[in-house]
């Protein structure tokens, strides 16, 4: 049994070195096409933004409603907050 454990490890670990070098391999031959990066990074900042801003908006709904619900309770759930069909 403890040699297949150490089996499992070692073959991790190597599985796991050989992804750093292919990971740093790819930062390599991404760093050498700055043109590239360049002309497509400006598009990236443009939709990485709007990414940011569309998250931010849907949190914004999330806890909207939720402190609508909780400020304002509706009068179909007896005008409190937490509903009293509700065990807290």
């Amino acid at each position: 049994m403890q040699y297949i454990t150490n089996s499992i490890l070692t073959f991790g670990v190597i599985l796991l070195i050989i992804m750093f070098a292919i990971w740093g391999r790819d930062v390599v031959r991404e760093g050498t096409h700055l043109l590239i990066i360049h002309l497509c990074s400006n598009w990236f900042k443009i939709w990485l933004g709007l990414f940011i801003i569309s998250e931010a908006f849907f949190f914004l709904g999330f806890f909207w409603a939720f402190f609508h619900a909780a400020l304002a309770p509706a009068v179909s759930i007896g005008a409190i907050w937490p509903p009293a069909f509700m065990k807290v």
